[in-house]
């Protein structure tokens, strides 16, 4: 009878031994890189880390997922992996979420891949974000094996900055039509209120105008942003190219955003394309025959950009903060196989005391 009581307490160590063992995720997020607009971020890795994010800048993580399975042990090839990326709260209260393709890995090897977070144009001043790092796939006994890192996710913002959002000429082109009208869109992306004057010069069309007005950090706040509507009307003016000059300047003039339009003037009743200026580095091919009449052409610069407003938010989202993971220091046997030595020494361990435990009740009742 004490001999059938022993092996029931060694058998159910065993059991429990084999649990554990089945339990151990054998899939791991061994190393991360981090890049924002192309820049390493030092401080963050697989081990978690702080990420600082400008407005309107990329978020690049490269990362490298391993299958820890013994190639000896049955099943271990690990399918169907999937790496999901979640940045919460950033864009307008709402999550981005990027899902890498699924792929599967046999017992020793690495695959690593890439995801992109595009970080939007409006951020809290001083704001921290969680970043969660998930890979999750199952062998073929379909055990489930999982790994995840965090991140926080700080804006950086500038002190003083100022950006377009929009700024455009419409229509870019006319022939007959002697008027176009200027559309500018400014943000406030610093973490100051800023006193700005903005200057459009058109002298060669006949047209000056300057505009005094403050915009706030709060990008919540209506005055977050400015927006200039303006016709601009001509008469009796050459075939040509008429550049449109934009200046903002702001901090006690210390700071200026700039950029310069093109105008295309054709003669009226042309058949020539309407077509909007190109970059002064490349040519124009048409295969209409040139216009008899001069050209009068000042030197183009920058062509016309919109960047599209996001929504708008309420109210600010709760942040919350990531809690980085223990990272891994060696590529040894060991370290691909830490987990798995770990707990296979503690229920050594646990087999050890209840069989000291059984003996040591045996022998009482001797």
């Amino acid at each position: 009878m004490r001999k059938i009581t022993a092996f029931i307490a060694l058998a159910l160590f065993l059991v429990l031994l084999s649990i554990s063992v089945s339990a151990a995720s054998m899939l791991e997020i061994k190393e991360v890189t981090v890049k924002v607009d192309g820049n390493r971020e030092s401080a963050a890795d697989e081990s978690g880390g702080t990420i600082k994010v400008p407005p309107a800048s990329t978020l690049n993580m490269k990362v490298k997922i391993v299958n820890n399975f013994d190639s000896a042990i049955e099943g271990s090839k690990i399918k169907n992996i999937a790496v999901t990326g979640v940045l919460e709260s950033i864009d307008d209260g709402d999550d981005i979420e990027i899902d890498a393709n699924d792929f599967d890995l046999l017992a020793g090897r690495d695959k690593t891949i890439t995801l992109d977070f595009n970080i939007p144009l409006k951020l809290e001043t001083d704001a921290t974000y969680k970043l969660t790092l998930t890979v999750e796939g199952k062998d073929a006994n379909s055990t489930k094996h999982t790994d995840t890192v965090e991140y926080d996710v700080d804006s950086d913002k500038e002190s003083h900055e100022l950006r377009f959002m929009q700024k455009e000429l419409m229509p870019a082109t006319v022939s007959c039509t002697q008027s176009t009208q200027l559309t500018v869109r400014i943000i406030n992306t610093g973490q100051n209120d800023e006193t700005v004057n903005l200057a459009v010069d058109a002298s060669q069309l006949g047209f000056t105008k300057t505009e005094n007005f403050e915009v706030v950090e709060d990008y919540s706040d209506d005055a977050n942003e400015f927006e200039l509507v303006q016709p601009i009307t001509f008469n009796k003016i050459s075939p040509g190219t008429y550049p449109v000059f934009i200046k903002a300047t702001y901090y006690d003039g210390k700071k200026t955003l700039s950029d310069t339009l093109n105008l295309v003037v054709q003669k009226c009743g042309s058949d020539v394309p309407v077509v909007t200026p190109p970059d002064e580095t490349e040519p124009v091919v048409t295969n209409t025959p040139p216009v008899t009449q001069p050209v009068v052409t000042t030197p183009a610069t920058t062509p016309v950009e919109v960047v599209t407003q996001p929504t708008r938010p309420v109210s600010y989202p709760q942040a919350t903060v990531a809690t980085p993971r223990t990272s891994y220091s060696s590529s040894s046997w060991f370290d691909n196989n830490k987990w798995l030595v770990i707990i296979l020494a503690a229920d050594v361990v646990l087999v050890l005391v209840g069989i000291i435990v059984v003996v040591a009740v045996l022998k009482r009742r001797q």
